[in-house]
């Protein structure tokens, strides 16, 4: 994934198997300088809609994309302010959404 996303002209900051390992390295005061965040949804432990929603409900702003190959229902989306791109993700899609 961190590959996709810098052919797309993105700087990946960091890449973590799980919502916790992330949590971890936020709460120690990383991703100051992120301009957003994209989760797999289907993340072992916490999901990535769960952890979209402990950001919002923590106050985080920022612009969060979630992916999966299934697609999640509407109202978790937009429950947690999360952008949803289907996997596999083409390069074009990508772009144009953090766009």
């Amino acid at each position: 994934m961190p590959e996709i996303l810098e052919l797309a002209g993105l700087k990946v900051i960091a890449a973590y198997k799980t919502a916790e390992e992330f949590l971890e390295e936020r709460m120690a005061g990383r991703y100051k300088e992120a301009d957003l965040f994209i989760f797999d949804i289907l993340l072992p432990g916490m999901t990535g809609l769960e952890l979209a929603g402990k950001l919002r409900a923590e106050g985080e702003k920022r612009p969060i994309i979630a992916m999966s190959a299934l697609r999640p229902r509407k109202e978790s989306l937009e429950r947690n302010g999360v952008v949803f791109v289907r996997k596999p993700i083409r390069l074009v899609e990508l772009e144009a959404t953090i766009k």
